[in-house]
């Protein structure tokens, strides 16, 4: 048993029925040489043989009465993996949409049963050949797992476990399954008591170091040749902020990291800057041709890590706190936009490390449940009911994934694809992945957020192609 984080139990008290917390993630199976298709019942068995490295595949989140703790996890003793590697036959996915960025967005409104480890799998078979998004012979696997399991390091950790047969180091801390009762009432309670006794002085810490990160951010303030948007209220409302009911709609490119690298190199920027770039120029198009570009430029929110590089694998927790940037879709050239979100993004991440990127997690580590929740619905009501700023425009993550491409069940996964969950009145989630010689940007939204998917994804190869062609002018010039 343990208790989860304050940042996984936040994620919990986000769950809404028009909002479901769960990443998604999507592996395009190639056909096998032999031709032999993907059964449900060798997935079935491929993850009953990870379970020992997956531990919060194996576990259900127990709520403390009276919500005066952060929830526990327990080995879930009535385990079933029927009722979490479930299937698509060809009819069934015909029936989901006539593309497979369709029936990903359909599986994603489905709400999972909390009674249950918050993860499930789909083997969805193509209905006829030519099926926009599978290789004919080939097959997609859809896995679903609740954001407070995990964060990205620890999904890419889940992925090479979930997607690949080739065998893994064993994770630190994970113990063999070995389901026992679940806990009593009165031991949550007296834990969760105990718990609080702990923390008493965990909360005078937490308390102490946000005051002293306040500190510092205005000292780092006052010196500071840019200015960074406010974590609230500073975007724009669009169309983009329309979050509020169940149904989903999903969309995925792939860009050549070559290029991309090229643009990285050529602006001195990050390739998440490079990435921002792509999605100010994305949206800045797909805007222009429906309401316009607001004035005021959109903003981003994203995820930002302090954990080291040679930390110990995870499958499960979250680790990170988040940034709010610029996408300086009010600059008008794509390259000076770049540099714009270049600039203002290295001054945030300058501000968030003097505040601190493990502060407010600390501080949400020892605030009961109840309260969490209650701040998290008024969140909800001021964004629903916001009619002309709001807090940001777009989540944007970035996973660094695998180099090589993976191997499951005797099938090649020509490309795999993860995405967070829109929420918090942000319609949009952009969620990219390196994959081979691709970075694999996956959108999934609120369909009321973005009702014309294939637009969204002819602007980023235009922006992407724009930002190419004019670093390259600029090289040619130079040269």
């Amino acid at each position: 048993m343990h208790r989860l984080s304050g940042t996984d139990s936040g994620f919990l008290a986000m769950e809404h029925p028009w909002q479901p917390m769960y990443n998604v993630a999507l592996g395009v199976l190639a056909p096998a040489q032999d031709g032999a298709p993907v059964t449900r019942e060798a997935l079935r068995d491929h993850l009953a043989g990870r379970l020992d490295q997956l531990p919060a595949f194996r576990q259900r989140v127990v709520e403390v009465p009276g919500g005066w703790h952060h929830p526990v996890a327990v080995d879930d003793p009535d385990l079933d993996l029927d009722r979490h590697v479930l299937e698509l036959s060809a009819a069934e996915c015909a029936e989901r949409g006539a593309t497979l960025d369709e029936v990903v967005a359909s599986l994603a409104e489905e709400p999972m049963d909390a009674d249950r480890p918050l993860w499930r799998v789909w083997l969805v078979h193509p209905p006829h050949a030519g099926f926009a998004g599978v290789e004919d012979g080939g097959a997609a696997v859809v896995l679903h797992f609740h954001h407070a399991i995990a964060d990205g390091t620890a999904a890419m950790a889940i992925f090479r476990r979930v997607f690949s047969d080739a065998a893994q180091p064993p994770v630190a801390g994970a113990e063999p399954y070995r389901p026992r009762p679940v806990p009593s009432a009165a031991r949550l309670r007296w834990s969760a008591f105990a718990r609080h006794l702990v923390g008493l002085l965990r909360l005078v810490a937490a308390v102490v170091g946000a005051v002293r990160g306040l500190r510092r951010v205005r000292a780092r303030k006052e010196v500071a040749d840019v200015e960074v948007p406010p974590i609230s209220e500073g975007a724009p409302r669009t169309e983009l902020n329309d979050a509020f009911t169940p149904q989903r709609a999903c969309v995925r490119v792939q860009l050549q990291m070559e290029g991309l690298k090229r643009i990285r190199v050529h602006t001195s920027a990050t390739l998440n800057d490079v990435l921002l770039g792509v999605v100010a120029g994305a949206l800045r198009r797909y805007l222009a041709g429906r309401d316009g570009v607001p004035e005021l430029p959109l903003l981003c929110n994203m995820p930002v890590s302090e954990e080291p590089a040679d930390a110990p694998e995870r499958t499960s927790g979250n680790n990170f706190w988040s940034l709010t940037t610029t996408l300086a879709t009010d600059v008008e050239d794509p390259l000076e936009r770049l540099a714009r979100i270049k600039e203002v993004t290295g001054e945030c991440k300058t501000q968030l490390a003097a505040f601190g990127v493990s502060t407010v997690p600390a501080l949400l580590d020892v605030v009961p449940p109840r309260l969490l929740a209650r701040g998290t619905r008024r969140v909800s009501e001021r964004l629903r009911e916001a009619t002309e700023v709001v807090d940001a425009s777009v989540l944007v993550s970035n996973v660094r994934g695998s180099a090589a491409p993976f191997s499951l069940l005797g099938h090649e996964v020509e490309s795999l694809w993860v995405c967070g969950p829109p929420s918090n009145g942000i319609g949009c989630n952009v969620s990219a992945m390196s994959y081979g010689d691709h970075m694999n940007a996956m959108v999934l939204a609120y369909a009321d957020a973005l009702d014309d998917p294939e637009a969204l994804a002819a602007a980023f190869v235009d922006s992407y192609l724009e930002l190419l062609a004019l670093t390259e002018a600029e090289q040619a010039a130079s040269a």
